[in-house]
């Protein structure tokens, strides 16, 4: 919105983008998207991703940097948040996996089901054919033509 963005300008020390009318709006900024990307990419090359951080925290803009995925592992604030879950992976043994970044609750107000495991390839491709109508003599075709695990 108008003020994340004048709070973004803040962070970048900008005045020229937060004075510059085809960014004044969010309709502006996006119908002059193209100019304003290459404008911002020219200010975030001017620091590292943790300087940025720390200044857009300061100035309550909205940015973070990209964590890459060892990084998100290593996050504390992603632990904290409990964003991991650990599965018995058959043949892998435990797996650390992204979790859901949301948590829900079923009309019978009961939680989502916890996470399982990845299945095998082919482990469920009889169930898959079957629910989308295929017979089990179709589904031996598809088997006996390799046309399916």
């Amino acid at each position: 919105n108008d003020k994340e963005w004048q709070n973004v300008c803040a962070a970048l020390e900008s005045d020229g983008l937060a004075a510059d009318a085809r960014f004044a709006t969010q309709r502006g900024r996006q119908e002059h998207s193209s100019p304003l990307h290459s404008a911002l990419a020219e200010s975030i090359a001017t620091r590292t991703a943790a300087q940025w951080s720390e200044r857009f925290l300061e100035c309550d803009a909205p940015g973070m940097a990209v964590l890459t995925p060892g990084q998100v592992f290593d996050s504390p604030q992603a632990r904290q948040n409990g964003l991991f879950v650990a599965v018995d992976q058959p043949s892998v043994g435990i797996a650390e996996m992204m979790n859901v970044p949301f948590r829900t609750r079923g009309a019978d107000g009961a939680a989502a089901p916890p996470l399982r495991a990845a299945p095998g390839f082919g482990e469920h491709t009889d169930a898959v054919l079957r629910e989308a109508g295929y017979s089990a003599g179709e589904i031996g075709k598809l088997r006996a033509a390799k046309a399916v695990l």
